[in-house]
């Protein structure tokens, strides 16, 4: 009996996703500030362009204040999509304390709305109206771009009054915390205000002093009859791992060798999932390769990687040694010079033999450069017939 009641669960669930999965609708979010009548145009998306009629269905505080152009949709199968139109009615915005009321617009297959609650629904799109207050009520985003070491860029501020009266004497202090919630940073904005219902964008210039990392930047608004705050998350340079030492210190030549790597991150953020691919090769054949097991690095850590080198039947004599840094879905390559001797290994990276690629793509970079050198060579065997058969008939 316990198990029909799980399969029926697990059934009930699977159509609920399937249902979810069928329609989509956009934008997912509106927000806009209450007042004279406006309209908003939606679109609904048949996602499996089968054959189906879509109910929708408003909820939230000021669903009575909405009207749809349709609550059913039909759709043709191989139709894409169709568009529909939400109304705002006017709002009497004295009957409402200030702040923002969501609201939202259900999707459901109509096959479904009698086994599953409307209300439960996954696909909906957010209608955020916003109500003004006689005070200033200031509302906005904080924008911050991905920084580069020591080079100034700017964080912009956009704000938006939707209050009935002008924000004054306004000013915004930036902090910038670091992962570990340390701050790092602060500066602050010239003075500004907010005229009533309107909209006031002020940049900061900001020059990172700081490692290389994930940073959040909190924005502080402080006005004479008003207060904001806003946050964003941003980077500074980008994720970087780099091989340091390589060494074995009990290395002999015909058996298995442990090879130890010592592997930095300068990063400030953790780093997940970094694994090393050794490939040793003589005149271009693999003669032995490993994969190391995964480690996690924290903020500019560094680690040691075991990777074993089996050197079983190969010859005293220098190798080339590839090693690989994968992480992040990328993979950083390096060559270098490896000396194998009877008991003692000797490696020796080679100068500008550094090349990073995405995973998946060393062979699709190959190949293109096969593609150009073949072109080339064909627009030159050209050129030379060309001028060696003018030369001839002249």
């Amino acid at each position: 009996m316990n198990l029909i009641k799980i399969i029926m669960v697990l059934l009930v669930f699977l159509l609920v996703v399937n249902s979810v999965d069928a329609v989509g609708v956009a934008p997912a979010v509106n927000e806009v500030v209450a007042g004279e009548e406006q309209s908003i145009s939606m679109r609904i998306f048949n996602e499996d362009q089968s054959e189906k009629t879509v109910v929708l269905e408003l909820s939230g505080e000021l669903k009575d204040y909405l009207v749809l152009s349709s609550n059913e949709i039909n759709f043709r199968k191989g139709q894409r999509h169709q568009e529909i139109v939400l109304i705002i009615k006017e709002i009497p915005v004295n009957n409402f304390q200030p702040g923002t009321y969501v609201n939202r617009v259900l999707l459901k297959k109509k096959s479904e709305v009698e086994r599953t609650n409307l209300a439960r629904v996954g696909v909906s799109s957010r209608i955020n109206i916003v109500v003004p207050g006689e005070a200033p009520n200031l509302q906005g985003n904080l924008f911050a771009p991905n920084f580069e070491e020591d080079k100034h860029n700017l964080l912009s501020l956009e704000i938006n009054n939707v209050g009935n009266t002008r924000a004054n004497d306004c000013v915004s202090v930036v902090t910038i915390y670091s992962v570990l919630n340390e701050v790092v940073d602060n500066f602050a904005s010239k003075s500004f205000d907010v005229d009533p219902t309107s909209q006031k964008r002020v940049s900061m210039s900001w020059t990172p002093n700081v490692h290389p990392g994930n940073y959040l930047a909190n924005a502080q608004v402080s006005c004479e009859n008003a207060d904001a705050n806003f946050n964003r998350t941003f980077s500074v340079g980008s994720p970087h791992l780099a091989i340091g030492r390589i060494y074995s210190d009990d290395f002999r030549l015909g058996r298995v060798s442990l090879l130890n790597l010592i592997v930095s991150s300068s990063w400030g953020s953790s780093i997940r999932n970094v694994f090393v691919e050794l490939d040793l090769e003589k005149e271009g054949e693999i003669v032995t390769q490993y994969t190391s097991a995964s480690k996690d690095f924290n903020p500019r850590q560094s680690r040691i990687f075991d990777v074993y080198l089996n050197t079983e039947d190969l010859l005293v004599g220098e190798y080339d040694l590839f090693v690989r840094l994968n992480y992040l879905d990328q993979e950083i390559e390096t060559k270098y010079l490896a000396i194998l001797e009877r008991d003692e290994i000797i490696v020796q990276p080679i100068t500008g033999m550094v090349v990073q690629q995405s995973l998946g793509e060393r062979d699709v970079s190959v190949s293109l450069l096969v593609l150009a050198v073949f072109a080339l060579v064909i627009v030159n065997i050209f050129l030379l017939y060309y001028l060696v058969f003018k030369k001839r008939k002249g």
